[in-house]
């Protein structure tokens, strides 16, 4: 008898999530701007608080997601894209019922099918 397989995954191993064909979910590598607009360290990111996230398009249209984190009282935003951009309104939706975890939570999380 086949076992049905599970559609559900990791960020960190879930196809569909690539940018430029590299995994997406790496928040120590993104770059992040700070509420009073400088950049900043991404040093222990991942225990940054997620605050928000919304889907957005650029002035192209192109679809991405805002994310926002509290991170060492600051909050701090970044900007993440899909080379599969139909997937963006689900993960959009899906991180953002998971307000107040913080990243190294939630890269462990399970999530349905994008």
């Amino acid at each position: 008898m086949k076992r049905k397989q599970s559609t559900d995954s990791t960020l960190q191993n879930n196809p569909k999530l690539r940018w430029r064909g590299k995994p997406l979910w790496n928040p120590s590598s993104w770059s992040w701007i700070q509420s009073n607009g400088s950049t900043i360290s991404s040093d222990g990111i991942e225990q940054g608080k997620l605050v928000n996230a919304r889907m957005f398009a650029d002035q192209d249209g192109a679809a991405a997601i805002e994310l926002s984190i509290m991170f060492e009282g600051v909050t701090r935003s970044t900007l993440l894209r899909l080379d599969d951009s139909t997937g963006i309104l689900s993960l959009s939706e899906q991180l953002n019922e998971l307000r107040g975890f913080t990243f190294r939570q939630i890269a462990g999380m399970t999530f349905s099918q994008l």
